[in-house]
């Protein structure tokens, strides 16, 4: 894992020399949130660096990741919510609007379970979720524990997971960066329900690959729970799963004319439920009639700078290495608390796209629905202007972490892959120096 040794380098080699930046540059944003990213993103860093080392004296198993990482939660929630009480004087962690709304109703559904009908289908599982945990006490605090506690089977089914996959110091490594990162932290702190949608994707996974490779039949019925429950999260996500479980299966028909027949079920209805969901998910915030109705609303809302075609590469690069992260404070506070996290993300993406070419080249079938879970709902974000908004990506961005950790495993242990000298030696500082630069180019626009 000696790669992943020089990713951490220059994480940390950015990280301070952004912030020195932002430093000098001045900041428009309360100087607290300043400290607190800036400490956590060095806490990040020195937490990760440790388990590192841990990892490479095979103290890496299940049980040691999902006590450390249930640890540094438990902190991490409360120093979060101890931040907002003291800057907005409430438990809401800078995210009052959705927050402030489920919270509401919420309080309303405690005691009358009809409220819930006043929404949307796709907020009936969060407001389900608070309604039954306020009836034990009506607090945001309330949903924090019990995202600590579904964290703990967050990580031990991305582990299991990524057993199959990998070996145990990748698995215990990966868990650490993806768990432990600013943005999914600050989730578990929210009154949002993107930790639950990161929960059921995984959990949906494990059970798809432990059908696939055991047969086991329980996990037929885990992966209809699993799909079932995102309708009233996100539905998108839920069909986007079904869809690449369905290609995958189509990939490893050998008749060519069954292969046909299922395409011609398959293609149609997928298009039509991914079409669908995709629109009712744009007409929620902005109803259109016509394609140009949609350019010319976004627009209106600042979603299209430039061109229409500049702004669909704005949102593929970001799609693909992203969300970039916003280290200088801007209007919307929530984007600083994730930049940390995003930024190790972003070192790894390299590895994460060429795991993608090398399955696809490869035809390396088995993790076909891995790579088209995360491409649709990577190219459904970017048909709407919607791949800069990080709580629309949650759901695949973990197997972008899976992907790049794959790919260092086989290239640095199994040797599967020849390594890529531009990436391996001198050319990663090549590589990070290009993240600088972006970095320096999307803060100080």
């Amino acid at each position: 894992m000696k790669q992943f040794k020089n990713v951490l380098l220059a994480y940390i080699i950015i990280y301070l020399l952004v912030y020195l930046l932002v430093y000098f540059v001045g900041f428009e944003s309360e100087i607290e949130l300043i400290v607190f990213n800036f400490f956590y993103g060095i806490f990040y860093f020195i937490i990760i660096r440790l388990l590192y080392i841990i990892s490479e004296r095979k103290i890496n198993n299940a049980h040691s990741i999902l006590f450390i990482t249930a640890f540094f939660s438990i902190i991490a929630v409360l120093a979060y919510k101890f931040l907002s009480i003291e800057l907005r004087n409430n438990l809401f962690v800078f995210s009052e609007a959705d927050a402030a709304a489920y919270n509401q109703y919420a309080l309303k559904y405690a005691n009358d379970i009809n409220a819930i009908t006043e929404w949307r289908y796709d907020d009936w599982g969060i407001l389900f979720v608070l309604g039954l945990l306020y009836k034990l006490t009506p607090s945001p605090m309330i949903l924090g524990v019990f995202y600590i506690l579904l964290g703990i089977l967050t990580v031990y089914y991305l582990f299991k997971l990524c057993k199959f996959f990998i070996s145990s110091n990748y698995c215990f490594i990966l868990c650490a960066v993806f768990y432990l990162s600013s943005y999914l932290q600050w989730y578990n702190a929210s009154l949002l329900k993107e930790s639950i949608m990161v929960f059921l994707t995984i959990y949906s996974f494990y059970h798809l690959y432990k059908f696939i490779i055991g047969g086991s039949k329980y996990s037929l019925a885990a992966i209809a729970f699993g799909l079932i429950m995102m309708l009233f999260f996100r539905p998108a996500v839920s069909f986007i799963l079904l869809f690449s479980a369905f290609l995958f299966y189509v990939s490893n028909v050998k008749s060519f004319p069954l292969k046909i027949l299922f395409l011609m079920i398959c293609l149609p209805t997928g298009y039509y439920f991914l079409s669908t969901s995709v629109l009712e998910e744009s007409q929620r915030y902005l109803p259109y009639e016509s394609v140009n109705d949609f350019f010319a609303a976004k627009e209106n809302e600042n979603t299209v700078r430039g061109s229409v075609g500049f702004t669909y590469v704005t949102h593929t690069i970001s799609g693909l290495f992203g969300p970039i992260p916003q280290f200088y404070p801007k209007a919307i506070v929530e984007n600083n608390f994730f930049a940390s996290g995003l930024l190790l993300r972003l070192l790894l993406s390299a590895y994460s796209i060429l795991a993608m070419i090398k399955i696809i080249t490869q035809k390396i079938k088995l993790l076909y629905p891995i790579v088209l879970f995360c491409l649709i709902e990577l190219f459904s974000l970017v048909f709407m202007f919607e791949a800069l908004e990080l709580r629309k990506a949650m759901p695949h961005i973990v197997f972008n972490y899976f992907l790049a950790f794959w790919y260092l495993y086989n290239t640095e242990e199994t040797k599967v892959f020849n390594k890529p000298n531009w990436l391996f030696r001198k050319g990663y500082i090549i590589t990070a120096s290009i993240t600088f630069l972006l970095l320096l180019f999307w803060n100080f626009r």
